[in-house]
C-alpha cells in the first residue's frame, strides 16, 4: 500500500502476499482482497488484520469483483468456476463450473443478483444464483475482458484481439455488439468510471486508452463534469522543510530590498 504524496509514492503498509496477480480494493475502501493461486486473501486496510481466507478454487484465480454494498464477493478461475462469497461469514454462497472454459474476467450487476462471465469458449455467460441463464455465442473471437457500467445499462468488453466490443443490453439472444480496434494484442483491463461516462481498457502490449461513452438518450441532457479533488498529501518533514525554505527566501526578500534602498541612497547623495 503506497501513499500518493505531492511529488512522490511512499510506501505505507505490506501485505504477505507472493505472486499475487489479482487485488482489489473494496468500494468503501475499508477491506483489499487479494488472490494467491487459487486462494483470497480479504484484509481491513485500518487495522491490516487477516479477516477471511476463502478456499475452493481449484485452478488460478484470474478476476474478483466486489458487490456495490461490499457484502458480497465474486470470484472465477481458469478452471471454470464460478464462486459467490459471503463477506460477513467467509462462507460460498453460489457456485457455478463450465469444465470447458477457463474464465479469464467476470463483471457484476449493480443489484450484485447477476454476473457476466467471459472465457475461453467464445462465449458471454450471465451467471444468476448457481445457473447459466444464458449465453451468447460470439463465433468467431475470444473475450478475455468484460465491464458491466454502476448504472447497469453499458455492457463493454475486451477481446484477446485487442478489439473492444459494446454489447446491446440487456443480453438478448442472438447477441448484437458494436466492435472498435485499437489495441495490438489482449485487453486485460477494463473499467468504467462510477460517473458511467469514461471507459479505460488496457492492453498487453502495453497500449492503454481512455473512451467517451455518450448514451443516445441523453443528448439533450447536459452531465455536469466529475470535479477532481484539490487536496494533496504531503508528509510532516516535507512541510516544515518547504516552510523553512519560504522564510529563508523572505528574509533573501527583505535583506536586498534594505541594500537595494541604501545603494539608491548611496547614489542620490
Amino acid at each position: 500500500m503506497l501513499n500518493i504524496l505531492i511529488d512522490d509514492m511512499r510506501l505505507f503498509h505490506e501485505f504477505p502476499v507472493r505472486e499475487c496477480r489479482v487485488c482489489l480494493f473494496s468500494h468503501g475502501g475499508h477491506l483489499l482482497v487479494a488472490s494467491l493461486k487459487d486462494t483470497i486473501q480479504i484484509y481491513n486496510t485500518i487495522t491490516f488484520n487477516t479477516i477471511h481466507v476463502l478456499k475452493g478454487h481449484q485452478g488460478e484465480i484470474t478476476s474478483i469483483q466486489w458487490s456495490l454494498d461490499d457484502l458480497k464477493l465474486v470470484s472465477c478461475a481458469d478452471n471454470g468456476s464460478v464462486y459467490e462469497w459471503n463477506i460477513a461469514n467467509g462462507e460460498r454462497v453460489h457456485e457455478v463450473v463450465v469444465k470447458t472454459c477457463a474464465f479469464s474476467y467476470l463483471a457484476l450487476s449493480p443489484d450484485s443478483n447477476t454476473t457476466y462471465a467471459v472465457g475461453s469458449d467464445r462465449t458471454v455467460k450471465q451467471l444468476a444464483r448457481s445457473t447459466v441463464q444464458q449465453e451468447i455465442d460470439l463465433h468467431s473471437f475470444q473475450l478475455s475482458s468484460v465491464c458491466l457500467s454502476p448504472s447497469g445499462k453499458v455492457l463493454v468488453a475486451g477481446s484477446t484481439s485487442g478489439a473492444i466490443q459494446l454489447f446491446d443490453f440487456p443480453l438478448s439472444l442472438p447477441g448484437k455488439w458494436r466492435e472498435w480496434k485499437l489495441h495490438g494484442d489482449r485487453v486485460n483491463f477494463i473499467k468504467i468510471s462510477h460517473t458511467n461516462d469514461v471507459l479505460v481498457t488496457g492492453s498487453q502490449d502495453g497500449s492503454f486508452a481512455v473512451w467517451d461513452i455518450k448514451m443516445v438518450e441523453e443528448k439533450g441532457r447536459e452531465v455536469e463534469p466529475y470535479g477532481f479533488a484539490v487536496e494533496i498529501l504531503i508528509t510532516k518533514t516535507e512541510l516544515e522543510e518547504k516552510n523553512n525554505l519560504i522564510e529563508d527566501l523572505r528574509q533573501k526578500v527583505d535583506e536586498s530590498k534594505t541594500e537595494c534602498a541604501y545603494q539608491l541612497r548611496l547614489k542620490d547623495n
